[in-house]
This record gives C-alpha cells, structure tokens and sequence, in this order.
C-alpha cells in the first residue's frame, strides 16, 4: 500500500513539473521579439513600388488586356445591335411595350388574337424563335475562345519561369530576362486574338443567317394569312351569291321560266363552292400552325386576322441591289472572314516555324563561360547530330510535318478564295431573278386590282340585272358569278405575291427594306 502511495506521489510531481516548464515556454514565446533586421524591413512604408515587370510581361500582359477589351465590344454589340450590322433591327420602343409576350405565352397569344402587324409578329419571332436562341448561345460560347487563347500562354509561360535558370556569363545583356522565359511570344498571343475575332465574326454571320431565314418565313407565312382571310372573305360572299341565284332559279323554275338544268348547275356550282370555302379555311389552320411554331406557342392558342399593309411600291434599283448584296449578303461575309481566320492561321504557324530575325543580338543569353575554356560545361555547337537530325535536316525533326500542314492550309486558301469568286457570281444571278419576280408581282398586281377586278364586278352587275329581265340566257349570269369570284381572288393573292416576293428579295440581298439607302461599312465586329 505504502508502495503504491509513493508511485502515485511521484507521477504527481514528474505532472506538476512538466506544468512547470510548459509555463516557462510560454512566456518566453510572449516575451519573443523578432530581430532588428526584421523590424526595419516591417518598417518600410507599404506605399513602396513593387518591382517593376519585363517588357516581356508588360506586352503579354498587354495583348491580354486588347482580348478582353475585344470580348467586351463584341457582347455590347450583341446586347444592342446596330442597324448597320442587322438583317433587322426592331424598334426599340415597340419592343419594349410588348416584351411582357417574350415569356409569357398568354401575353404573346392575346397580341395576336386581333388585328397584329408585322412589326409584332417580326418582334415576337425576334425573341421567341428557339433556333436564333440557339444561334445566340453559340456566339455566347465562341466568345469564351477569347479566354482560352490566352489560358494555355499563361500555363507555359508560368513553367518558363520557374524552370528556366539565367546565367549571363560575361559582357552586358540589355534585357537580363531570358529569351526563353519570353516565350510563347506576345506576337504569337496577337495572332491567336485575330483567329478568334474572325471565328466569332463568323458566328455572328450565322446567327444573322438564322434570323435572316425565320424571319423571312415568317413574313412569307404574314402574307399568307393575310390573303388567307381575305380568300375565306371572298368565298362566303361568292357563296351567299350562289344561294340567291339558287333561290331565283328555283322560283322561275316552280313557274315554268326556268329549266331543270339551270337549277343543277347553280346547284352544283353551290356545293363546290362549299367545298372551296372549307379548303381554304384548312389551308389557313396550317398557316396558323407554322407560325406556332416559329413563336413556340401551344396548339391551343389562337391567331387572329393580320392587320395586311399598303402596295410595297416600285422595285428598287437592280444595279444598287446587286452592289449592296455583293458588300453586304451574310454568306459572302462569311466566306471572307473565313478566308481573314486561315490567313492569320498560316501567318501563325509561319511564325512559330520561321521566327523572324531579331537584329538585337544582346536578347540572347552570353554562355561564353559554360561554352568556352577549361571550365566549360557544354559544347558551343553541335558535334554528334542525333538520328533525328542528320546532314541538311532542320534544326526542329518536327518541322516537316508543319510544313505539310502549310502547304495544305495554303491550298485550303486559295480554294476558298475561288468559292468567294462562285459565290458572288451566283448573288448576282439569285438577286437577279428575286428582282424579277417582286417586279412581275407588282405589275400583275397592278393590272388585277386597277383593270380586272373592276370589269369583272361591273360584268355580274349588268348580267345579273339582265337575266332578271330575260334578256341574257343563265348561263351567262352563272359565268360571271364565278369570273367575279375568280378574279377578287386572284387580286388578293398577286396582293400577297407583292409582298412576299419582296420579303424574298430581302432574304437574297442580306438586307430589309432594300430600297432605303444605307451606309454600311461591311463589317460585323465591333
């Protein structure tokens, strides 16, 4: 027991030292102040300038900051597009008066439930449309090429840093920076700047093809509606007229004055006008379901009668038609800038292949130690070429296969170069016959409403109240029932033809509204 006492006294103690000293270690830690070297350092104003960096980093860090500046530009540019830059450019006003119906189906299905206008219709597809929502992410992911061209730079020029070593040697270096650690070169991060401005270029050019294509179907389908009211308007009064001559033939014939064929025939020509009425009422439920589908908008909303427009006036001009599509149609815009990307690539790879010659000779480091006397640690040449690099060979094995990939991408060029020459040819014959078919549009148009459809309503008028008096056999009142329904019809839809081939010739010259003047410098970038 007693034994047990005294170990348990002596763990005590060997505790209550150890206590002890733990507090002394603390106290000295407390009372511990660094040295006066340190202190004087600490001292120093915080307002000291940081060392200042190398040209080398001052001009990478440069051509950096020129790509963000371009990313910036190009998505103002998106956020509010120029007339100058556009197939179409809303009215800003009108577009934000109804920017409720962009997202909200109700509020885009009350606005065309009435009498809508192109303009809304333009707007709405503007802003719903799922395929220019399409091409507007991809811009959006082409600009994120701005970032990664310089992300890989950063990677190697950080390992150039830590792994490079400096050994100057004797005599003066004016730049005591390696021209190792300066790699990859700022000229080289320029270039890849430049291939990616025209990779966005052509991005935007597709995006502006998209909206060209909706929204030239959407005009198209505008019309169609249009004339497709006006149809089912002219076919009811047709019909409403076949029944009057019907319930005529059919009292002449209780008395005697009429003959059973008569009656047939206008019974006949009744029932097929039914059948035309009921066609061109299914033919406007799929005009309706088209533009659905170009605005996203569910099976159960209801379109309304568009409110139509004037005459579209004269053509324009064919020579000034052809110069602007020739400057300004999205597609040869598209093969130009691809022909500015593969141009600025082979200047790319030429670079890093033939870098140019630097005439200041003091960048290159001075090894006239490590290369030269009794000390020296390498060769100033080459004295055992490898297996890669015999007699006449380049200095880089791989350069070869570099050279190959040149001489495609210059072939690659020059077929592009010959597309553009194909393409403008083409322009020119395409814009060409959109001319010619909005101008016999407009004349056919012009003769219908000023000359036939006036003859052909003043001939039921004088047949009608001729064959009331018996002095004009049926068949000849019947014959002009159905020339007045024809001829009404047929004005409506050279109507529509106007405007539709107008429509056409804008998606052909890259342009709305051609006719106006417009100065345009031919460029999509900002």
């Amino acid at each position: 027991m007693k034994s047990t006492v005294k170990f348990i006294l002596g763990i005590s103690a060997t505790l209550l030292g150890a206590c002890t000293g733990h507090r002394d270690v603390v106290k000295e830690m407390e009372a511990y102040s660094p040295p006066a070297v340190y202190q004087a350092v600490k001292a120093v104003p915080e307002t000291q300038k940081a060392p200042e960096p190398s040209p080398g980093d001052k001009a990478f860090e440069a051509q950096k900051e020129k790509l963000e500046g371009m990313r910036k530009d190009w998505e103002k540019a998106l956020s509010s597009p120029s007339p100058e830059t556009s197939f179409f450019t809303p009215d800003p006003d009108r577009a934000r008066a109804i920017s409720p119906a962009f997202t909200d189906d109700g509020a885009a299905a009350n606005l065309l439930s009435h009498g809508f206008s192109l303009e809304d219709l333009e707007i709405l597809v503007l802003n719903r449309n799922p395929m220019i929502r399409n091409a507007e992410k991809t811009v959006q992911a082409t600009l994120e090429s701005y970032s990664q061209a310089s992300v890989l730079d950063d990677i190697i020029r950080s390992y150039s840093a830590y792994n490079a070593g400096i050994m100057t040697g004797v005599g003066n270096m004016e730049d005591m920076e390696s021209i190792y650690r300066k790699f990859p070169f700022p000229g080289i991060l320029s270039l890849k700047g430049d291939i990616v401005r025209q990779e966005v270029r052509i991005a935007v050019l597709d995006l502006e093809i998209t909206k060209r294509t909706i929204l030239t179907d959407a005009r198209k389908n505008y019309w169609e509606l249009a004339y497709n009211s006006r149809a089912k308007e002219i076919a009811r009064r047709t019909l409403n007229l076949l029944e009057d001559l019907e319930s005529s033939v059919t009292r002449q014939y209780e008395t005697g004055r009429a003959k059973i064929p008569e009656l047939t025939r206008v019974k006949i020509q009744k029932e097929k006008m039914r059948v035309e009425l009921l066609t061109i009422f299914e033919q406007g439920l799929n005009i309706e379901k088209r533009l659905k589908s170009l605005l996203l908008l569910p099976a159960s909303a209801k379109i309304g009668t568009p409110a139509g427009g004037d005459g579209a006036g004269p053509p324009p001009d064919l020579a000034g038609l052809i110069e602007a599509a020739l400057k300004h149609r999205q597609e040869l815009e598209k093969i130009r800038a691809m022909i500015l990307r593969m141009e600025f690539m082979i200047e790319m790879a030429e670079t890093e292949i033939y870098p140019g010659a630097v005439p200041n000779l003091a960048l290159t480091e001075n090894r006239a130690v490590t290369g030269s006397g009794t000390m020296k640690a390498e060769e100033p040449f080459t004295v055992t070429p490898s297996a890669a690099m015999g007699s006449g060979l380049p200095r880089m094995p791989w350069t070869g296969l570099s050279e190959a990939y040149l001489r495609e991408t210059r072939q690659r060029l020059l077929a592009l170069k010959e597309e553009l020459k194909a393409k403008e040819a083409e322009t020119a014959a395409d814009v060409r016959e959109a001319w010619f078919t909005l101008d016999q549009a407009g004349r056919e148009a012009k003769v219908y409403k000023n000359e036939i459809d006036s003859l052909s309503r003043l001939n039921f008028s004088v047949s009608s109240k001729a064959y009331e008096t018996g002095s004009v056999p049926f068949s000849e009142t019947m014959d002009a029932v159905l020339l007045m329904f024809e001829t009404s019809l047929m004005t409506e839809r050279k109507k529509a033809d106007v405007f539709i081939a107008l429509a056409g010739l804008e998606q052909t010259v890259g342009i709305s509204k051609p006719g106006e003047s417009k100065e345009k410098d031919g460029t999509h970038a900002p």
